[in-house]
């Protein structure tokens, strides 16, 4: 029993002493709960292992309002990022089939780091075909190949990635 004690005092120290990491004033100044301000630490933290991380964590807050909004039926995607299910079938190699593209949903809905890495995966063919043109690569991660129709998109990224860099999670 005493072990047992033990053992989940000690499980539970790690979560406790990463919970002020996640704290953020400019994000708490935008509305946003412990829970949503937490995907987008996680969003950072992932994004990091292909220099992603203010793009993924500004995706996650555009896209589904930081984890509270997860699927859009008329694009239709899911997960934080939106990642779309043609997408996702994709890199899956699933058949387009309406079967699939609901396991697909409820995979990015239920995965987060699966989600992450479609999302990266989008996000790496953009810049593959933009280089370093991050204001393009957002602009098509929201329109494809037709890039024009996401300057909003691309604009409010870019503003959501002003506030985040506040929070000094770099």
């Amino acid at each position: 029993m005493y072990k047992a004690i033990l053992t989940v005092i000690l499980l539970s120290i790690p979560f406790v002493s990463n919970a002020s990491v996640h704290t953020c004033p400019a994000l708490a100044a935008e509305g946003f709960t412990d829970a949503q301000v937490s995907v987008m630490y996680r969003s950072f933290q992932v994004g990091k292992q292909k220099d992603m991380s203010y793009s993924l964590a500004a995706i996650a807050w555009k896209e589904s309002s930081a984890g509270k909004y997860m699927i859009n039926l008329q694009d239709p995607s899911a997960g934080a990022f939106h990642v779309t299910m043609m997408n996702a079938l994709a890199y899956l190699k699933w058949d387009n089939t309406n079967f699939n593209r609901n396991r697909a949903a409820q995979l990015l809905i239920e995965d987060f780091k699966l989600s992450a890495e479609f999302a990266m995966i989008n996000l790496q063919f953009w810049k593959d075909l933009h280089g370093d043109n991050w204001f393009r690569i957002w602009q098509s991660y929201n329109a494809g190949h037709n890039y024009s129709n996401g300057t909003d998109y691309a604009n409010d990224i870019v503003t959501k990635i002003q506030k985040i860099k506040l929070c000094n999670w770099g």
